[in-house]
């Protein structure tokens, strides 16, 4: 049976960095593109402090199917912080296809990036 590959090789759930290369490689493989900046340390600004502190990590799109799309990745067992979950319904509101995906969600990710 093949291991998921959210998992290492003792089954044991990987950390966030590690999940952030699999969806980036699943997003890649299918053909879509990304952008990603770094936590700046101090650096990162917003109109209001949240606007910054919750903006989601990862922007994909597909210029041939014309979707985009914002995810915020969490590590099993990491948390929403307040300001990410405001932005996020914020932009939802706004009608952005924003959310936040953690690794128990490998079948909506791969539906996502093969829709």
């Amino acid at each position: 049976m093949a291991r998921s590959p959210l998992r290492d090789r003792r089954g044991r759930r990987q950390p966030e960095e590690a999940f952030e290369r699999q969806v980036v490689a699943l997003a890649a493989l299918y053909g879509w593109r990304g952008y990603h900046t770094r936590k700046s340390y101090g650096v990162v600004m917003g109109v209001h402090r949240e606007d910054a502190f919750g903006w989601p990590d990862w922007a994909f799109w597909h210029p041939r199917k014309q979707r985009f799309l914002l995810r915020e990745l969490k590590a099993r067992g990491r948390h929403l912080m307040p300001s990410q979950r405001l932005v996020i319904a914020e932009l939802q509101a706004c009608g952005v296809d924003a959310k936040a995906w953690w690794p128990d969600d490998l079948q909506e990710i791969l539906e996502t990036f093969t829709a």
